[in-house]
This record gives C-alpha cells, sequence and structure tokens, in this order.
C-alpha cells in the first residue's frame, strides 16, 4: 500500500514538471515565422520552441505543393499560364469597374440629396421667394 501512494505521488509530481515545461509562456509574444525560429533569427523563448520551430519547417517540407508550370519542358504550359493570368487580369479589372461604377452612383446620388435639401432649407428662410 505505501509502494502505491509512494508511486502516484512520484508519477504526480513528474507529471506537474512536464505539464510546467510544456506549457506555452504566460505572456506570449507576436508570433514568429517557422523559418526565422529555426535559424536563430528571433531568438527562443525555450528549448521547446526551438524544437517546434524545426518541426514546423518538416511539415512544410513534406507538405503537398501546388503544380507549377514547367517552363523549361513545355511552352505549351507557358501559353496555358500566360492565358491563366490574362483571364485573371480581365476578371480583377471587371470587378474594379463595377466597384468604382457603383461608389460614383452613390457619391452622385448623395451630392444630390444633399444639393436639394439645401435648396429646400434655403427657399424655406427665403419666405419661398427666389
Amino acid at each position: 500500500m505505501a509502494a502505491t501512494i509512494i508511486a502516484v505521488v512520484i508519477l504526480l509530481v513528474v507529471a506537474s514538471a512536464l505539464l510546467f515545461l510544456l506549457s506555452p509562456p504566460a505572456s506570449a509574444p507576436p508570433p514568429r515565422e517557422p523559418v526565422e525560429l529555426a535559424i536563430g533569427f528571433a531568438g527562443h523563448e525555450r528549448w521547446l520552441d526551438a524544437l517546434r520551430a524545426w518541426a514546423k519547417l518538416a511539415c512544410f517540407k513534406f507538405r503537398t505543393v501546388e503544380p507549377r508550370y514547367d517552363v523549361l519542358r513545355s511552352p505549351a504550359s507557358v501559353k496555358e499560364a500566360a492565358k491563366e493570368t490574362l483571364e485573371m487580369g480581365k476578371e480583377t479589372v471587371k470587378h474594379s469597374a463595377e466597384s468604382a461604377a457603383r461608389a460614383t452612383e452613390e457619391a452622385l446620388e448623395r451630392t444630390t440629396d444633399k444639393v436639394k435639401r439645401k435648396v429646400s432649407l434655403s427657399a424655406r428662410r427665403c419666405g419661398g421667394d427666389l
């Protein structure tokens, strides 16, 4: 019975020490880029931060990458990339023009309303004599 109590107490002490070592700091500094941390440029708060930074870098290395256009092997891929870029540019210009037209219409409506209010106020002040 005494051995069980001692084992439980030791287990609790070890668990609390691990929890203390692995817990994040109370006032966390602004997040830094994993590359900065791994290189040591930004500095580490603790050894665990350095280990986490290296683990994140390893995950970045094994992450799936978007397909890229192979410029050296296929001129068709360059043509396809240029075509997609042109289409995206057209869409951007179209949305920008629509947004500018809406903003201009709204500004014109607000200005017209202000002018109408000022004219009606001045007409009331002058007693209707214009």
